[in-house]
């Protein structure tokens, strides 16, 4: 009998062990503008979870937290640049879908044009060397090639 209570107890630990506890946080509220502000920013800020959605989109409780975190840095008169600047700060600039242009996030910007780059010139001298190797035609002896001839039945 006591086993099967231990089971059922360490059933009960595993299975509420992974539960995530979500604290109820208070409405922020915002004026029109701060509304607009607030929801023109979410699609532009990168879930850090889910790493392919926005904001706007994700569904992870860490998207809700951020969020949350925006909406309040809104609240608190906070323009889109700071905004940004914190969300940069606190988490990289990984957080925007269109981090600046630095020299620190050039490999973002120019590393897809230089792979194709070299994706191209790699083709280029392939085709070329291909074409220039079945273009040389073999050196044929003609006198050999008349005594093989001759000699068939």
């Amino acid at each position: 009998m006591t086993k099967g209570v231990g089971a059922v107890l360490l059933l009960l630990t595993v299975f509420t062990a992974n539960a995530e506890v979500e604290t109820v946080k208070p409405p922020i509220e915002l004026s029109e503008q701060q509304e607009a502000l607030y929801k023109g920013m979410l699609p532009e800020l990168r879930c850090l979870v889910c790493q392919n959605e926005s904001l706007a989109e994700s569904q992870a409780s860490l998207a809700a937290d951020l969020r949350y975190e925006v909406r309040g840095l809104v609240a608190k008169g906070q323009n889109e640049t700071q905004i940004k600047k914190y969300l940069t700060d606190r988490y990289g600039d990984f957080v925007l879908y269109k981090p600046p242009l630095a020299p620190r996030t050039w490999v973002l910007w120019f590393g897809p044009f230089v792979l194709l780059g070299v994706g191209l010139f790699m083709v280029f001298v392939y085709a070329r060397r291909s074409r220039s190797a079945s273009s040389i035609a073999p050196k044929v002896d003609a006198a050999a090639l008349k005594k093989i001839l001759d000699e068939a039945p």
